[in-house]
């Protein structure tokens, strides 16, 4: 499988999955179970940053599935920011979002795009300020 998910840093509040080269819908799902996985073993809020170096090739029955798998996310991710082929991935949540909109209600909000991990650790100090500001 050509997908990692590690820890971005010490603290435990960034996690990076890089996908590379060719993967399957099965290789996405259990990139998803392990990053939900890892997401459980802590107590505190963890923003996922995906990078995508290739266009995802997705089945017929793809959107429907990848639908399903982000509607199921764990209470204590924050931001999902996808860098990299962001083209595709907004016209994916524009599909999934009129597709499945109950569904997403929680979801899609926290998914963000970025060209850059350095941009999207700015969206993500953003995000904290701005919750830090609204829980105050």
């Amino acid at each position: 499988m050509s997908i990692t998910t590690t820890w971005f840093n010490s603290e435990q509040t960034v996690l990076l999955t890089t996908f590379e080269h060719d993967y399957t819908l099965l290789d996405y799902g259990q990139a998803l179970l392990q990053q939900r996985a890892t997401i459980a073993e802590v107590n505190h809020v963890v923003h996922v940053v995906s990078i995508f170096h290739t266009m995802p090739k997705l089945p017929r029955a793809g959107i429907s599935t990848v639908s399903k798998m982000a509607g199921t996310i764990p209470a204590n991710e924050g931001l999902h920011i996808i860098v990299g082929q962001t083209m595709f991935f907004k016209m994916l949540r524009s599909v999934m979002q009129r597709m499945y909109p109950d569904a997403h209600k929680r979801f899609l909000p926290d998914v963000q795009f970025a060209t850059s991990v350095g941009d999207a650790l700015t969206l993500i100090k953003q995000y904290e300020h701005e919750q830090t500001a609204i829980n105050r």
